[in-house]
């Protein structure tokens, strides 16, 4: 009996022992497994940590981008000046053009009137000819009728008197013709002179006509290729902009997480018509583009991201985890239809 009850002490104190082994090994497991889980949540909480602070390379870029995009707005600025300037150059070289067609077509008018006398003072010369020639048979009457009038004597001695009159006149009227003659002639040679300048005066106007005209399309040239350098700098100064509104997105939504990760019960986020896609979308630069279907589609998902953004905020102060969670997912849907929308407009508005 003795032997017994000493058997069964033993394997109670046995029992015993290994409970408190066992129970020892327990604690240790679970006090490991605390440190475990602290450890891990201190590692999560210094990732997100340093994520959060990644911000500020984010809005650098950010920066970048708009600065770069502003600079191309006061390019285009100055392009819109050249573009100004070269059109109103193009329209005073319009008017030098009109100007060179009239002074060529009354050029050329004169050239004809020039050529009308020329043909006038061979008229002159013509008749002046027939002249000469009614003088000199004249002159052999009064000729013939002073040798008459010598054969009747006395009788015609009043005859005599009248063919030297007549000679007298046929005499004047010659040395008048020959007057009239060498002055047409002198005529003529002044116009043929005009006449030979006008022509090289012709040419010279027509070539610079052909110049004008040349340069007249020669700028409207430059101003077409002004006008697509600046479609084409629009463009891109958009692109640099729209690429901002991403990275503004991106850090918007950064800054959701950012309240929830540090528990901040007051502050706030600011609204779909406060932020620059919003100023920009319900201002004049964004209503030239309302046209475009992208454009209009761009609103609704544009406010759904800052209402579920502001919601989340909501739900985690009021406790409510699971609505938070569905919250934070359509703010990440719509963020994602609208940088998707950002695309459609960009396709569509780049220059061709």
């Amino acid at each position: 009996m003795h032997k017994k009850l000493k058997r069964w002490f033993k394997s109670k104190h046995k029992k015993i022992h290994q409970q408190k082994t066992t129970d020892l090994a327990s604690n240790k497991t679970i006090s490991e497994t605390l440190k475990f889980n602290i450890a891990e949540k201190t590692y999560d909480k210094l990732l997100c940590h340093h994520f959060i602070s990644g911000i500020s390379a984010i809005e650098i870029i950010r920066d970048s981008l708009l600065n770069s995009s502003q600079r191309l707005m006061k390019e285009l600025v100055t392009v819109d000046e050249l573009n100004q300037r070269n059109e109103h150059i193009r329209k005073e070289m319009n008017q030098l053009s009109e100007l060179v067609c009239l002074i060529e077509q009354h050029t050329g008018e004169n050239i004809h009137c020039i050529d009308d006398l020329m043909s006038v003072l061979s008229g002159i010369n013509n008749n002046i000819d027939e002249i000469n020639n009614l003088s000199r048979q004249t002159n052999f009457l009064a000729i013939n009728s002073a040798i008459e009038s010598a054969h009747a004597g006395g009788i015609g001695a009043g005859f005599s008197v009248i063919a030297k009159e007549i000679k007298q006149l046929s005499s004047g009227i010659q040395f008048q013709a020959k007057n009239i003659t060498a002055l047409t002639l002198n005529i003529n040679q002044h116009a043929k002179s005009i006449s030979t300048s006008a022509e090289k005066n012709y040419q010279s106007i027509n070539d610079i006509r052909a110049a004008t005209e040349q340069a007249c399309m020669m700028l409207q040239q430059t101003i077409e290729l002004s006008a697509h350098m600046q479609e084409i700098i629009c463009f891109i100064a958009t692109q640099q902009f729209l690429n901002t509104v991403k990275l503004d997105h991106v850090i918007w939504k950064i800054k959701v997480y950012e309240l929830i990760f540090n528990r901040d019960e007051t502050s706030e986020v600011n609204s779909h018509t406060d932020c620059r896609l919003g100023k920009w979308f319900y201002g004049d630069e964004g209503r030239k583009f309302s046209h475009l279907s992208c454009f209009s589609d761009l609103e609704i998902p544009h406010e759904n991201v800052h209402s579920s953004g502001q919601e989340a905020l909501q739900a985690f102060r009021s406790g409510d985890d699971e609505q938070m969670n569905i919250s934070l997912t359509n703010m990440e849907q719509a963020s994602t239809s609208v940088i998707t929308r950002l695309d459609e407009l960009l396709l569509h508005i780049q220059p061709h």
